[in-house]
């Protein structure tokens, strides 16, 4: 008797899209950041997406997207963001292939 999943493969195909898109910009609030240069530093996972140029990060990741903040000191990296989407998409599929194969073969 095989386990029964929460998630059919069919809901998660569905959902996958929104997942992938979810994923990437959640990563900014992790504390992880890349000092470039002096004023300079760079967000998100696995490739950074958000510049921000400033004197220091500020102390809730979620500032950024102040209205005053985000248009003074903030580039958004769009193609990157998609490339990030795009790769957590991909895990996704692939995650779905590998747990379908293996609960086929029990």
């Amino acid at each position: 008797m095989t386990p029964k999943l929460y998630f059919s493969n069919h809901k998660l195909m569905k959902l996958a899209p929104i997942i992938s898109l979810i994923i990437p910009f959640l990563t900014i609030f992790f504390p992880i950041s890349n000092q470039i240069a002096e004023n300079h530093y760079k967000l998100g996972l696995p490739f950074q997406f958000i510049n921000y140029y400033g004197e220091h990060l500020p102390d809730q990741t979620y500032s950024l997207f102040t209205w005053n903040i985000f248009k003074s000191h903030v580039l958004f990296n769009l193609p990157m963001y998609i490339l990030n989407a795009i790769l957590v998409y991909l895990l996704i599929i692939l995650c779905s292939i590998i747990i379908k194969k293996r609960f086929n073969n029990v």
